[in-house]
């Protein structure tokens, strides 16, 4: 960028030693946030953008297939988090209940649910998946707030349309979840923004 003063328009995930070291070699220029301005663009995805999306789940489906196909007693959490390629969260027994934990020593046993939460951006664009399974035969808790949370999922994506407030779907999805007594339970967002950022 030209010499003399200015205003220097920083992507937010910009390193912030990239940042000082561009105002060090143009010192009269100053630097703001262009995060509005980024998230305002990347709100709306492009047919190509879609698509390269869609390849990228494309490529976890097989990923999580193979995790969890792995899965035996003993296997630790921490393994299947290092074999499953990417980013991502693996969690068994009472911690798959925790969003956004983290993979650790835990060994699996037979009667846990297993959790694991995924993504990567192969091309560029994320996927962001988190699937959930038991491992032996469920208990009938387990069936029961599984359904809960599919009913949840369902009607939030009944409520989706373009133009609907985001809140809207959210509630739509919180208000299975707490009719079926579980709204203290539900201590994360419904979703999140997707495609070159998470």
């Amino acid at each position: 960028f030209p010499a003399g003063a200015g205003t220097l328009a920083v992507e937010p995930s910009t390193a912030y030693d990239d940042v000082e070291r561009l105002l060090k070699a143009r010192s009269g220029w100053k630097a703001v946030s262009a995060a509005p301005v980024f998230a305002a663009l990347r709100m709306v995805k492009t047919a190509e953008e879609i698509a390269a999306m869609r390849r990228a789940i494309a490529m976890a489906v097989p990923r999580f297939a193979e995790a969890f196909a792995s899965l035996a007693v003993g296997t630790i959490e921490a393994d299947v988090s290092r074999r499953f390629g990417g980013e991502n969260v693996v969690q068994f027994g009472p911690s798959s209940a925790l969003p956004h934990g983290a993979s650790g020593p835990r060994p699996l046993a037979k009667g846990e649910a297993v959790l694991i939460d995924a993504w990567d951006r192969p091309e560029g664009y994320f996927y962001d998946i988190t699937r959930s399974t038991f491992f032996g035969a469920p208990t009938d808790e387990y069936k029961k707030i599984w359904s809960v949370v599919l009913d949840a999922q369902t009607a939030g994506i009944e409520k989706a349309a373009p133009g609907v407030p985001c809140s809207e779907v959210d509630a739509a999805a919180r208000a299975v979840i707490e009719r079926a007594g579980y709204g203290e339970a539900f201590t994360h967002r419904l979703g999140h923004g997707l495609g070159i950022d998470v």
